[in-house]
């Protein structure tokens, strides 16, 4: 459902939330009390919600006075939170800004986290964060001066159809432009104007030498918003640093692993997550 709250500013703001139960009371959703929204509705208790059903061209909007639940209710959905949910939560505070991986190194202990078997993994612009966090490690011109020197270093990276040189997709940009288009909107620079160190400066493969991390590489073949040649680029700079690397190249989907049908989708989906998850076992060595 669409919830839409009212901030001290009297400006209005809308996201989409979980509906995790209904009674005599009325709604339940949980948040944190110190998102956007918790500090909204704190300062303004009023909010209205929306269920939009596609299918049935129908629309249902509810507007009324939003309340806590009780400590022990709130509680009780926490704890029967996935152990990873909870971790994300105590980690990253909503609708506010982390200074980076460094937060969870430095509070290791207090998340449960080994700070010497972490991995990070992310799919297309996140593709192309975790492969520039990782390939960078050690190079603290991309840090705030806040966390810990190496704390964005990992020990394992999986990325899905993420970009790792500019070069080319600006060579593309330049030859269909369009003003909107992801590299423009990255480098906020026509294509013909990039200065080719700031190319450089935000192409992971400019980064990649010996010390990397193993990688994992997942792209579909047909992907027409980030070539899979980006992640044979990839493969190619690992192994002549002579670090460990894994491919996988699915055939017949498109980015985000859009396939002809839903089951082609799906399958492509489950083929690139159980990959995932059995890289981060057999590197990190995690207990199964």
């Amino acid at each position: 459902m669409t919830l839409a709250t009212v901030g001290s500013n009297l400006r209005p703001s809308t996201r989409v939330v979980l509906i995790k139960g209904y009674d005599e009371r009325g709604i339940v959703w949980y948040t944190n009390y110190d998102s956007r929204k918790g500090q909204e509705l704190a300062g303004n208790p009023y909010a209205a919600l929306q269920f939009h059903w596609v299918e049935l061209e129908r629309v249902v909007r509810i507007e009324g006075v939003v309340e806590k639940v009780s400590d022990e209710e709130s509680d009780a959905y926490f704890h029967s939170r996935p152990l990873d949910s909870r971790i994300g939560a105590w980690a990253s505070p909503q609708s506010q800004v982390i200074s980076g991986r460094g937060v969870l190194v430095a509070n290791a202990a207090k998340y449960g986290i080994d700070p010497a078997r972490t991995g990070i993994w992310g799919g297309s612009a996140g593709g192309h964060l975790t492969a520039l966090t990782a390939y960078s490690c050690g190079d603290t011109s991309f840090d705030n001066g806040t966390t810990p020197a190496g704390s964005e270093c990992a020990q394992a990276v999986v990325s899905w159809y993420g970009v790792f040189d500019f070069a080319p997709m600006l060579k593309r940009a330049a030859e269909s432009p369009a003003p909107n288009g992801p590299e423009n909107m990255l480098l906020r620079c026509k294509p013909e104007a990039c200065d080719p160190a700031l190319v450089a400066r935000v192409s992971p493969a400019s980064f990649i030498d010996a010390k990397d991390p193993p990688t994992l590489l997942i792209h579909g073949e047909e992907d027409k918003v980030v070539d899979v040649a980006q992640s044979r680029i990839a493969e190619a700079a690992l192994k002549s640093a002579g670090v460990p690397v894994e491919s996988i190249y699915i055939p017949g989907v498109d980015h985000s692993f859009i396939g002809q049908t839903p089951a082609e989708t799906r399958a492509a989906t489950l083929k690139a997550t159980n990959a995932t998850f059995d890289f981060f076992h057999k590197v990190l060595k995690a207990k199964r």
